[in-house]
């Protein structure tokens, strides 16, 4: 995986899959033989990708299996206030 910057557009790489759900996004990796795919959304400032749940997938697949319902839920709740997120530096 390649790393990359904070000056560039993360919104147009490839890594990135938009998928039509309020703004989901999944990042796509491998590691080994292992698909992964970390979803969440672009925010909540500028050049910020927030991560609301893993995952990993296999034959069009993901473990587990309601991943994206449950990173929007999770991204209601940061919404409401009722949890925060924490930041890492990668």
């Amino acid at each position: 995986m390649e790393i990359h910057g904070l000056t560039e557009d993360w919104r147009e790489l490839s890594e990135f899959k938009h998928l039509g759900r309020e703004g989901l996004c999944e990042i796509r990796f491998k590691a080994g033989k292992v698909q992964y795919r970390p979803a969440g959304f672009f925010g909540p400032g500028a050049k910020c990708f927030s991560i609301y749940v893993g995952c990993q997938k296999k034959n069009d697949v993901y473990n587990p299996p309601d991943a994206f319902d449950l990173a929007i839920k999770r991204r209601g709740k940061v919404q409401r206030g009722e949890a925060t997120l924490r930041e890492r530096i990668v």
